[in-house]
């Protein structure tokens, strides 16, 4: 049997944020060190999974969270925003989403869920493109929406918000193999600020394929994989730790 490869958003943004990052973690098989910030985010997309099941009510959401918090997010949740410069973001996480959760009434305009936490591994060209649709589900006018939950509060720019959005549009190609049509709206869940709906566009699609595809053909070319050391991302998310190939 041929394996064939797989690659995913993550997967490639890894490589784009830091080529030697991702090797060490995809090909030489180095565990990266887990950070309070994501322990949190999979907490949250935890409890509402749960709730879009049907497996808990939403006065349950709550007393959930209390108590369960510092069960799941065991890591730190310090920051390094630089190299000489870090900040605890456990407060702010914490009381964010636990404002979140007081709040919330239920998905916005959901009418019917269609699915949850739909994973999926689908050819494209010569590989594989895998992801994890946090929610899909049909509004009270009947438009389909993708939605994919983020801890964070806001994007940076509306370039950040269209780098973030391929990884919605990659959801929006595999619905098209998935449920044959592709969705109307695609939805930013933000647990920490306002939701973000951006209108279905097939050339914003292929734009992301494209790049997709563009990005796999790099690491496959990729006779070196430099370090990018002192981004934002080097300081605080990377995970694996310095080592002498960083210098």
């Amino acid at each position: 049997m041929i394996n064939i490869e797989e690659y995913s958003y993550s997967k490639l943004t890894r490589f784009e944020d830091c080529p030697l990052s991702y090797m060490r973690k995809y090909l030489d098989e180095e565990v990266p060190d887990s950070h309070g910030i994501t322990e949190c985010g999979l907490f949250m997309h935890h409890i509402l999974e749960e709730y879009e099941k049907g497996n808990m009510q939403l006065d349950e959401l709550v007393p959930y969270y209390e108590e369960n918090f510092d069960k799941q997010v065991i890591s730190t949740m310090r920051l390094q925003m630089s190299e000489t410069f870090s900040k605890d973001m456990y407060g702010l996480y914490y009381n964010d989403c636990l404002e979140y959760l007081k709040k919330f009434t239920g998905i916005p305009n959901c009418k019917t869920i269609v699915d949850v936490e739909k994973e999926f591994h689908l050819p494209y060209n010569d590989y594989s493109i895998t992801g994890k649709i946090d929610l899909i589900f049909r509004d009270n006018d009947n438009k389909l929406i993708v939605l994919d939950h983020k801890s964070k509060k806001k994007f940076k720019s509306k370039k950040d918000q269209a780098h973030y959005a391929r990884q919605l549009y990659l959801y929006a190609w595999a619905c098209k193999s998935l449920y044959g049509t592709y969705p109307d709206v695609l939805m930013f869940n933000m647990l920490r600020g306002e939701p973000i709906y951006i209108e279905f566009n097939k050339d914003s699609m292929q734009e992301a394929l494209d790049w997709f595809d563009d990005t796999v053909k790099q690491i496959r070319n990729a006779i070196t994989f430099d370090a990018n050391v002192g981004t934002f991302y080097c300081n605080a998310f990377c995970l694996l730790g310095r080592c002498e190939l960083c210098e």
